[in-house]
């Protein structure tokens, strides 16, 4: 079953079904209808689009949580022993969800933020915009950011062939450059030298990560021509019980390799 075209139906539904119900109660009241056995069907037609709007209104948030859970739940059923042992939480279609990352990022007592990206702008900035006074705020939070260096083959190759998908433009390297500018000037107001360090690669990625304190991660395959906030997602976990090698401590380990050998950002302090 897809539930995201299965849920895409029902919101364009509920839209449909809202602007008939009020157009339709306004005509009723602009013909001046007197609840009398003639225009009794009117009324009730009337009454009963206005029940379905807002049953679909206020039932549709939970109705989509329920379904969310079974298809968490069927997931976790398809992974099985393995997937558990290995870290897997949850599989996502769309990238990662934008409230699952802003509640991970704000997690009391955080002391580290990993995140590996062409760009990193879709988390730092179009997801994470209300949650950098909660950041600022932290004096034990250090945030440490791989991204691309700029024109480089290997980003202009990626843009051409994420234009193909998204049809636009080079979008990565003004995105790059804006990041570096929205963070240096976040460091700016944090007055510790050591909240955020961004170092630039210059090898080929073909994923995006987010990982904090070493127990969850967010690790999206980037298989172009598909852009990684339209790609694969797995939420990852630390796994207490498993002492052999798990997914997120290849992430990890991963993140590392590129950092140590990646050219630090100096204007980012």
């Amino acid at each position: 079953m897809d539930f995201e075209s299965f849920f895409k139906t029902i919101g364009k539904a509920r839209r449909i079904a809202w602007i008939f119900g009020v157009l339709y109660i306004l005509v009723c009241l602009g013909m001046g209808w007197e609840f009398d056995k003639i225009n009794q069907k009117n009324w009730m037609v009337a009454a009963g689009t206005g029940g379905v709007v807002a049953f679909l209104w206020i039932a549709y948030p939970y109705f989509r949580r329920f379904c969310d859970y079974r298809q968490a739940q069927r997931a976790e059923r398809l992974l099985g022993h393995e997937g558990r042992a290995l870290g897997i939480r949850r599989i996502y279609t769309n990238g990662v969800p934008r409230k699952l990352l802003r509640e991970q990022l704000t997690k009391p007592g955080i002391k580290r933020i990993r995140i590996l990206a062409h760009s990193a702008k879709t988390y730092l900035i179009l997801y994470a915009a209300e949650l950098w006074p909660e950041l600022l705020a932290s004096r034990e939070l250090t945030i440490s950011l791989l991204i691309a260096h700029e024109g480089t083959p290997f980003i202009e190759e990626a843009a051409q062939m994420e234009n193909i998908y998204m049809n636009r433009e080079d979008p990565i390297s003004p995105a790059i450059r804006e990041v570096k500018q929205f963070l240096a000037g976040k460091a700016k107001k944090s007055n510790r030298k050591d909240f955020i360090e961004i170092r630039q690669y210059s090898t080929q990625i073909r994923a995006n990560l987010v990982i904090v304190d070493d127990a969850w991660c967010c690790f999206t395959p980037h298989l172009p021509p598909v852009s990684p906030m339209n790609s694969f997602a797995f939420e990852l976990e630390k796994v207490v019980w498993n002492d052999k090698k798990t997914l997120i401590g290849g992430c990890i380990d991963h993140f590392e390799a590129i950092w140590n050998i990646a050219e630090p950002v100096q204007d980012a302090t």
